[in-house]
């Protein structure tokens, strides 16, 4: 449960600037599909990683 093998998804919210960051920094690793997206005001904006070259 230490997120070991996992792909971590960081992000900060702020007006006017946030950001989102995906770290397969070992010990993580590409397991799942991952995806977010920002609504409201940066629609369209975000990522769909189906594999490790996301």
């Amino acid at each position: 449960a230490n997120g070991e093998n996992c792909i971590i998804m960081e992000t900060t919210l702020e007006n006017g600037y946030s950001s989102t960051d995906l770290s397969l920094i070992p010990l993580h690793a590409f397991q799942v599909t991952t995806r977010f997206g920002y609504y409201n005001g940066c629609d369209g904006a975000g990522a769909d990683c189906r594999s490790l070259e996301c």
